[in-house]
């Protein structure tokens, strides 16, 4: 059963906080991916996170109509995990993405946190979808050094339009590349 929901980013918020509930059979599905809770980041009162679905794991990013700001404002869907399960292997975000009249693009990011701040980051800002285009498969992988203590991932949205992902998924994927950190 899909379950969805609709989140106004109020203008004063710097963050919206998204908790999501999973039903009891959504919790019962064997091999379901743990429920996503999301954020927005960057402009958050100009965009909205919209549609969602399936635990987190269906989501839209999309502009607000009539807000001002600019149209070089940008917006992040971001959710994070512990990355202490992930430390010393390749972790692996997949997800099906699309846009909808997406004037600057819209992608997927990955990034790894340790205590210091940020140890690895890639914003696929070379894949990111432009214009009104169909599903995308967008996989992104990056390797856990044993000091990481948070992984973070999302959506990006800079400018005007929608960008819409499905199947969203965090998962362990090998060990890291040899001569990796």
């Amino acid at each position: 059963m899909n379950r969805s929901f609709r989140v106004h980013a109020a203008v004063p918020l710097a963050v919206l906080c998204v908790a999501l509930v999973a039903t009891p059979a959504l919790r019962a599905q064997a091999g379901a991916q743990p429920v996503i809770q999301w954020s927005v980041t960057g402009a958050a009162q100009l965009y909205d996170i919209v549609g969602i679905s399936d635990g987190g794991h269906a989501l839209s990013l999309t502009r607000l109509p009539d807000v001002g700001g600019g149209l070089n404002q940008y917006a992040a869907a971001a959710a994070n995990v512990n990355a202490e399960p992930y430390r010393g292997r390749r972790v692996r975000m997949h997800a099906l993405i699309r846009t909808d009249s997406a004037t600057m693009g819209g992608t997927t990011w990955l990034r790894i946190d340790g205590e210091t701040g940020m140890l690895a980051l890639e914003n696929n800002s070379s894949r990111k979808l432009s214009g009104t285009t169909g599903w995308t498969e967008q996989v992104t992988t990056l390797d856990v050094p044993a000091t990481a203590t948070r992984i973070m991932y999302g959506l990006i949205l800079r400018g005007g339009g929608t960008v819409h992902a499905k199947d969203v998924t965090i998962e362990n994927v090998a060990p890291p590349a040899s001569g990796a950190p």
